[in-house]
């Protein structure tokens, strides 16, 4: 933990900020279709997620598949979820009012995602309008995290060192990136991993509702 004064708080979008995963397995189960292999259910899908959106569609497509083919494959996921994504309309019960608390109260706000940059983009656009964040980051120039590249740029972005900066999550990815790019991690349990399993990840800092 640091004794820096907290300048920023940045935010994982899915499963953080809003529930995104309906849009995400209908998507994946569109690409599977059309390759007459199995469709995943709602659950199935949560072991596949947290780690960008190539190894999504690794974990979701069957085992015996190469990674070429699963290159092959991307394209059509990608326009899949593209024709679905904006279906996600809501955020959380909760996270339009706190984050209208910090921002009255000064401080820097930013999402990082593994999702494709220009649909975290245009989703936290649509569910947060254009003046909520400072930056919104997706997976696209950087390495996924939990690798700490984005994080470093983003703080640089903001001119705040990543001390400075709380990481918030609902996964052991975003856990392990706070902690790989020195910022504060909070994770929180109304998400994709519950809090048993974020312990275990090594997680101690909670929010267990969004107020």
């Amino acid at each position: 933990m640091t004794n820096r004064k907290v300048k920023a708080i940045f935010f994982d979008l899915d499963g953080t900020l809003a529930d995104t995963l309906h849009e995400i397995t209908q998507a994946m189960n569109l690409t599977l279709r059309h390759y007459n292999f199995p469709e995943r259910n709602y659950q199935q899908m949560l072991n596949c997620i947290n780690y960008g959106v190539l190894e999504l569609v690794r974990r979701a497509f069957p085992e015996h598949c190469t990674p070429e083919f699963i290159n092959e494959a991307l394209p059509l996921y990608q326009k899949n979820y593209g024709s679905v994504y904006l279906d996600t309309k809501l955020p959380y019960d909760g996270i339009p009012e706190v984050l209208s608390e910090l921002k009255k109260k000064g401080y820097h706000l930013g999402v990082i995602s593994n999702k494709t940059h220009i649909f975290t983009l245009n989703l936290t656009k649509q569910i947060f309008g254009d003046d909520t964040f400072d930056l919104i980051i997706g997976q696209e120039r950087f390495p996924g995290k939990p690798a700490p590249e984005v994080g470093y740029y983003a703080a640089k972005k903001l001119g705040i060192a990543t001390d400075q900066i709380i990481f918030i999550g609902d996964s052991h990815v975003d856990y392990h990136f706070a902690k790989n790019t020195g910022m504060i991690p909070l994770s929180v349990t109304w998400g994709y991993r519950d809090e048993e399993y974020l312990i275990k990840e090594g997680a101690r800092s909670f929010a267990r509702t969004p107020p």
